[in-house]
């Protein structure tokens, strides 16, 4: 009889002591299939997609440029390096746009829509704004310094209501602003529109410093010193050479935290 509650005992033991393994067996699977799960999460995470998403004239499009990539491609291939990410840039440069054409652009709902979604976003305008100026006012040089002064008041409208536009659709993406480079920066002849340029770049910084999360970048002495034949496609515009000092310039001065 002793033997039997003896052998009886023993067997509750090993069952109980089975379950308890079991227990814990199941409870290590858990916390190992959470921490996988935690980790997947992670991993997808850390592979996200990041969007840039670019505004602007020529400079963004990339004209004089193979492949027409202009300096925000420049950006992304520095960038993903960094990032471990795979980047998608959304450019919508348009070569010859000035600010109101810029505006008018950002009508679109499939502009609002990039902008809504994008991670960062780089606005370069008003090369075409001050050429333009500079254009009419040597064909009517005895209203030059009001022609100039009404241009430069236009583009300060226009920015603002630019940067408006895209912090309604994106409240949080840092935005870089790209001034004007000085295409003429070893030209003794061409000293007034140099300073033209800087009043420009100016006025761009002017706006600016009203934005949050905004960052100026300036590129208006990125070719002093330079040989324009080796960095220039034409008079106007860089070719690769000249878009990857503008693309460094930019890169430089990222916020990435």
């Amino acid at each position: 009889m002793k033997k039997q509650v003896i052998l009886i005992a023993a067997c509750f033991l090993l069952l109980a002591g089975g379950i308890l393994f079991s227990i814990k067996q199941l409870n290590i699977l858990s916390v190992f299939a959470s921490f996988s799960h935690y980790k997947d999460s992670e991993m997808k995470n850390e592979g996200r997609d990041f969007t840039m998403v670019a505004l602007g004239d020529s400079l963004s499009y990339g004209v004089g440029n193979s492949g027409n990539s202009g300096y925000v491609g420049k950006v992304e291939k520095r960038l993903e390096g960094q990032l471990k990410k795979e980047i998608t840039v959304e450019d919508y440069g348009v070569p010859d746009d000035t600010s109101t054409q810029l505006l008018k652009r950002m009508q679109s709902e499939q502009l609002k829509s990039s902008i809504s979604q994008a991670d960062m976003i780089f606005l370069n305008i008003g090369m075409n704004d001050y050429l333009n100026s500079l254009i009419l006012s040597k064909a009517k040089p005895k209203e030059a310094e009001q022609i100039i002064r009404k241009a430069l008041l236009n583009y300060e409208h226009n920015l603002m209501v630019s940067f408006k536009k895209i912090r309604k659709e994106n409240p949080k993406a840092h935005i870089y602003m790209v001034g004007i480079y000085n295409p003429f920066p070893n030209r003794t002849d061409k000293l007034q529109e140099s300073k033209l340029i800087h009043e420009w770049n100016r006025m761009a910084v002017k706006v600016i410093s009203r934005q949050k999360n905004t960052t100026f970048v300036s590129v208006e002495d990125v070719f002093t010193g330079k040989n324009k034949q080796v960095y220039f496609s034409d008079e106007l515009h860089p070719n690769k050479k000249g878009y990857t000092l503008i693309g460094n310039q930019v890169y430089n001065r990222l916020k990435l935290n």
